[in-house]
């Protein structure tokens, strides 16, 4: 089967939700919020550098999705020894389906076909020293 991993730096961060703003004839309009659009663009360059040259996966793929979040430094040491050994996880903001909303979406096109495609999630965050979220997409074997 083949895979591909893509390590995102930094803190994860969950899609937007869409924002309605008007047009100069005042029709409203649904639009993706400025930094979730950055963030996929990030993802899907990425994605581009770690796939190269190859197509995107046309069949069923499985998802495994890593987030690490930062540590807060007005933590106590104790509290921040207890996020570092998993004893403590982020249960705050960002969402963990907002984090894969957004990295599925930026990877649309480039590691796989559409998104309907990934019918296997399996997602975490925790705490750590360097925030990053790291995604292996794998092709999963069709019944013969």
């Amino acid at each position: 089967m083949d895979s591909v991993t893509i390590t995102i730096p930094g803190a994860a961060m969950g899609k937007g939700r869409p924002r309605i703003g008007k047009t100069r004839s005042g029709q409203a309009i649904a639009f993706t919020p400025k930094p979730t659009k950055t963030r996929e663009g990030v993802v899907a360059s990425l994605a581009m550098d770690a796939m190269g040259s190859r197509d995107p996966f046309s069949g069923p793929v499985e998802m495994v999705l890593s987030a690490v979040l930062p540590i807060p430094k007005s933590w106590p040491k104790k509290r921040q020894a207890a996020a570092l050994s998993g004893e403590e996880r982020p249960t705050t903001k960002p969402d963990l389906d907002n984090i894969a909303k957004l990295i599925w979406d930026g990877l649309n096109n480039i590691v796989y076909s559409d998104d309907k495609q990934i019918v296997r999630l399996t997602a975490d965050k925790r705490y750590g020293v360097n925030p990053v979220t790291v995604v292996t997409v794998r092709e999963i074997a069709r019944a013969p």
